[in-house]
């Protein structure tokens, strides 16, 4: 199930970024870490590099220790991942001197990456306390 879980919830993160990228008119198929090359979308793979470890694959251990070693990734499961992933985002985490949710954290951050782009000015990646 690990590797199943995982991709799927990679999937719902992707959405999620996608999303801010977009808002904040950043094209998805041009990233800095990642290769650029048709149909990938480098910029949306190199900010899941950001959120994935907290996001999903938090969210997946937690899930296999629940699971006793079943490897199904069943309707019940993805819900549950998905449930799971959503809560994340709609938690709130201390972000510069404030609470907020992390998909605004999320946006916020692509919004400081674009000022990067566009004035070359500083980013500093959100670092999660673990």
């Amino acid at each position: 199930m690990g590797n199943k879980a995982l991709n799927y919830g990679y999937a719902i993160l992707t959405s999620y970024i996608w999303n801010a990228l977009l808002n904040a008119g950043l094209e998805p198929y041009c990233g800095f870490l990642h290769t650029t090359r048709a149909g990938k979308p480098s910029l949306v793979l190199d900010i899941m590099e950001e959120y994935r470890a907290w996001v999903v694959d938090r969210t997946v251990i937690k899930l296999r220790t629940q699971l006793n070693g079943k490897s199904d990734l069943t309707p019940a499961i993805k819900k549950k991942i998905i449930t799971d992933i959503h809560k994340t985002f709609n938690t709130k985490y201390h972000y510069r001197k404030r609470k907020m949710r992390l998909e605004s954290i999320l946006q916020r951050q692509v919004y400081h990456l674009a000022g990067y782009f566009s004035a070359d000015k500083k980013y500093k990646s959100y670092r999660f306390r673990w």
